[in-house]
């Protein structure tokens, strides 16, 4: 999934409320450049709290895991701000949900 809009975002559906307390992401050449995007959860998809902005570490192709606190939530969304090579392109490759 790609998008090179500004504030594009994707939302993930866990199916039912759940306690992830982290999130790990792995972005298209994310060895060679960092991603800006933040984190929100939600329980109904409609009223949306924000958790965290990251900058991923630009090391990687691999999951950036994240702390994202103690929330019982059944919707992520991830809302991406362009990247350290100037452009906008938010390129998630995998994401995956873990709990304590």
């Amino acid at each position: 999934w790609s998008s090179e809009k500004l504030g594009t975002m994707i939302d993930f559906d866990l199916g039912a409320v759940q306690p992830p307390t982290h999130v790990g992401v792995a972005f298209l050449d994310g060895a060679a450049r960092s991603t800006f995007y933040r984190i929100a959860v939600s329980e109904d998809a409609e009223n949306w709290t924000y958790v965290k902005n990251i900058k991923s570490t630009g090391t990687t192709e691999e999951l950036d895991i994240y702390y994202i606190g103690d929330h019982n939530v059944r919707y992520v969304r991830l809302q991406g701000y362009g990247n350290t090579q100037g452009s906008l392109w938010f390129s998630p490759t995998e994401v995956a949900f873990f709990a304590k």
